[in-house]
């Protein structure tokens, strides 16, 4: 048995379209935070490395692995908005 279909049992007032419609809007909202929580883990070695005094002359990272992250941040802002455009 579908969970939308326990869900409308539980609830009275919500039939299994409507239970369907927002387990629906639920999975969509956390896939949202899920692709937030991967940009903002994409973003914390560049900004330690941009954060220390000499970054510019002593870099952390080097300058091939702070663009790939930063390319990769991008690339998965834009999966996020076509996602989120589509809800």
């Amino acid at each position: 048995m579908p969970f939308y279909d326990v869900l409308s049992q539980m609830v009275p007032h919500c039939s299994p379209q409507n239970a369907k419609l927002e387990l629906n809007a639920v999975d969509e909202r956390i896939k949202y935070n899920k692709l937030h929580g991967i940009r903002c883990l994409l973003l914390i070695l560049p900004s330690l490395n941009w954060s220390l005094p000499k970054w510019e002359r002593d870099p952390w990272l080097r300058e091939v692995t702070v663009n790939s992250l930063m390319f990769t941040e991008s690339i998965v802002c834009l999966y996020q908005q076509i996602c989120a455009f589509k809800v």
